[in-house]
């Protein structure tokens, strides 16, 4: 369940930082009464909720549930696994609901990405042509709108690549009849969703190395916390190594 809901908090993170850049680039004089402190804090306090509410719904509706089954030929008591008998009705609708919030979340992706990319390129022309006189500026100005841009597709591209197997096998499961567990096709169905695991979990690990291979800043940071971080080990080292002497 805590894979479930944190891989989709990611993935509704990256959808509000794209939306959070887009607004500044396309309204820069309204961006600080449209996203305050206060406001993202709301928002992120409630994608968070919304990724527990959807980590594992068949649960919280009681359609999965846990019992004690007794198997007489071994002599023994295990937990299981069971489920009502409408739970692949329940799974369908479920299953559709999901969808929906991820396909609106992509929506929203790609119109932010898209009008971030075509703000930047308006506003690097304009400044090539109205600051001809500052052309080391206007450099640095570009390459660092570029360098944005390119920042922001890369993130989108991989988020969309990584979610597209979650979105096929709810397709899937919407579709086709026996396409759930238990179903007919129980065993492709825990090879499909075990694919979309894999690439939900990527995805999540993935920013880090974007991060660091697109932005200096990021990257002069992460390299001066390395230095810290093992001289602290270190020390902690050497203050276990000084007790275990002093015991003896």
């Amino acid at each position: 369940i805590p894979r479930l809901s944190f891989t989709k908090v990611t993935c509704w993170i990256t959808v509000y930082i794209s939306l959070e850049r887009c607004v500044c680039i396309v309204a820069p004089l309204h961006v600080k009464t449209l996203i305050t402190p206060r406001t993202t804090i709301l928002i992120l306090t409630a994608l968070h909720t919304i990724g527990v509410l959807t980590g594992y719904p068949m649960l919280y509706l009681g359609v999965l549930y846990l019992y004690w089954k007794t198997d007489s030929v071994h002599n023994r008591t295990f937990l299981a696994l069971g489920y009502r008998d409408d739970y692949f009705s329940v799974n369908s609708v479920v299953t559709l609901v999901i969808f929906t919030i991820f396909l609106a979340s992509f929506l929203i992706l790609i119109v932010s990405t898209i009008s971030l990319t075509a703000a930047l390129q308006r506003k690097s022309k304009w400044r090539r042509n109205t600051s001809k006189s500052m052309a080391v500026v206007t450099n640095n100005l570009s390459r660092r709108d570029t360098t944005l841009s390119k920042t922001i597709i890369i993130l989108s591209a991989v988020l969309i690549m990584c979610y597209l197997p979650y979105m096929v096998n709810t397709v899937l499961s919407a579709a086709v009849d026996g396409f759930a567990l238990y179903g007919k096709y129980n065993n492709f169905f825990v090879v499909m969703w075990s694919f979309s695991w894999l690439f939900e979990t990527l995805n999540s690990t993935t920013s880090i190395f974007i991060y660091y291979n697109m932005s200096t800043k990021y990257k002069e940071t992460f390299k001066g916390m390395i230095p810290s971080f093992h001289c602290l080990l270190l020390e902690t080292w050497k203050h276990h190594c000084h007790s275990n002497l002093q015991k003896l």
